[in-house]
């Protein structure tokens, strides 16, 4: 019996798991500091040290969503040439991330 792959695929699992998790952890770490960075920007506005524009916020966001489209995408295109071990690697991959 052929076991290389189930090797592949569970290599791919913990592959993508670890993955996932790091993800989990940078997003967390990254939500948190751009909390303080918001706090600190409404903060100097209603000081009137600075003015903000809505149009300057719109066009971040749409450069994140851009940026993070692009990630999947990216990600999807490596996964779709390997479907045994991209099927292991977004199985782990949605593990790490929900992992408490």
């Amino acid at each position: 019996m052929e076991y290389s792959i189930f090797i592949n695929i569970g290599a791919a699992f913990f592959i993508g798991y670890a993955l996932g998790y790091a993800i989990k952890l940078g997003l967390k770490f990254f939500i948190f500091i751009f909390g303080v960075f918001l706090m600190g920007i409404f903060f100097l506005q209603s000081q009137n040290v600075i003015t903000l524009h809505p149009e300057n916020f719109n066009n971040l966001t749409a450069q994140i969503l851009t940026s993070i489209q692009n990630f999947l995408l990216y990600y999807y295109n490596i996964l779709s040439n390997y479907p045994g071990e991209g099927i292991g690697a977004a199985a782990g991959f949605v593990v790490g991330l929900r992992k408490r």
